[in-house]
């Protein structure tokens, strides 16, 4: 790789992500009709889980490393969805589809 090339992947990942790491932040709203999610700056718009489809929840403690594998937005192949920036605590939904939500909370 040129010297020119070595720079700009430096200044992308060095730099770039980092500041885009800082700037990651979820926002969380109970409304009249349901839950919304929303990673910034990843999502554009909310995901919403509506009440109709909320057959159950109950407040949690976990552990997103052993159980997702990490922090931030995960899936798993049994269906299970981790929306979580930081902490052990949270909300899980069990949907209608038989889905497992986690939604990490400081205010579970």
């Amino acid at each position: 790789m040129s010297d020119i090339g070595l720079v700009i992947v430096w200044v992308l990942f060095g730099l770039m992500m980092p500041l885009l790491a800082l700037q990651v932040k979820m926002i969380t709203e109970v409304r009249g009709d349901g839950v919304y999610i929303k990673f910034v700056p990843f999502h554009f718009e909310y995901q919403d889980f509506r009440y109709q489809s909320i057959r159950d929840y109950k407040s949690v403690s976990f552990s997103s490393l052993k159980r997702f594998g990490g922090l931030g937005i995960r899936i798993k192949l049994n269906g299970e969805r981790l929306y979580n920036i930081a902490g052990s605590e949270g909300v899980e939904l069990r949907l209608a589809s038989g889905d497992i939500v986690i939604i990490g909370s400081k205010r579970h």
